[in-house]
């Protein structure tokens, strides 16, 4: 399996920023105190360091 690193764009962000664990692991979960608009300007800006690792469907 081939995979692609590539600088995080808005849709994989968004993704990110939906994921909810379980318990026990529910303080990976971002808390809902934290804004939402902050988190996705700071995962695209063009400077972060936030990339996305894509198989060869895109995924």
């Amino acid at each position: 399996m081939m995979a692609r690193i590539m600088k995080m764009n808005a849709q994989q962000a968004n993704t990110y920023l939906n994921w909810q664990y379980p318990e026990p692991y529910t303080f990976y979960n971002f808390p809902p105190s934290v804004s939402r608009s902050e988190l996705l300007n700071e995962l695209l800006m063009s400077n972060s360091d936030y990339f996305s690792i894509l198989d060869e469907n895109e995924q």
